[in-house]
């Protein structure tokens, strides 16, 4: 078939225009191999093909608005991103369902609030945090591993590692002396 022959950029200016069998085409050349790779990082059958589909599904609604040289990295880093949201998302209920083990330990609707407003306050400023030491510091804090293995994940050195997540804690530190300070006053 003469589309089997296309290239990827030729697919997908053809899936710009809204042709439906190119962009299959090019679902079927990347699934499998995009499937892999959010695997190896979230080890969840069903949270990986999530995934992989919402990648496509956000191409195929924005198919008008893309500006891709390399469909192929640009596949992969849309997965890598997917994913790493997902295993964020995966920290947070993780966290959230620890909260919940613990919150009836909090005797009173006053100190619920104060720990749900602490908690919302270190979630933000998480998220202000430069996007590798976010990424390295969920690892550390909420997917508990080592400083080791998130250097070999990410293809750094453990002293990198280190680095990023002092000065997330140091950040978390300052914000919550003054966050501390503004309240006392």
């Amino acid at each position: 078939m003469k589309q089997d022959l296309l290239s990827d950029l030729e697919l997908l200016e053809l899936t710009k225009k809204g042709n439906e069998f190119a962009f299959s085409k090019l679902f079927d050349r990347y699934w499998k191999d995009l499937y892999r790779f959010g695997f190896d990082i979230l080890h969840d059958d069903d949270q990986t093909k999530d995934a992989v589909q919402e990648v496509f599904c956000r191409i195929w609604i924005n198919r008008n608005k893309l500006n891709v040289s390399n469909p192929k990295s640009y596949f992969i880093k849309a997965v890598k991103n997917r994913v790493l949201d997902q295993l964020k998302l995966n920290s947070f209920k993780e966290y959230d369902d620890q909260f919940l083990i613990y919150e009836p330990a909090i005797n009173h609707v006053e100190e619920a609030i104060e720990y749900r407003e602490i908690n919302a306050h270190i979630l933000s400023q998480l998220d202000q945090l430069p996007k590798k030491s976010k990424e390295i510091f969920f690892l550390s804090r909420y997917s508990n591993l080592s400083n080791q293995e998130i250097a070999n994940r990410l293809s750094m050195s453990k002293r990198t590692v280190e680095w990023h997540i002092s000065e997330a804690l140091k950040r978390l530190r300052k914000s919550m002396q003054i966050s501390y300070t503004l309240w006392l006053l």
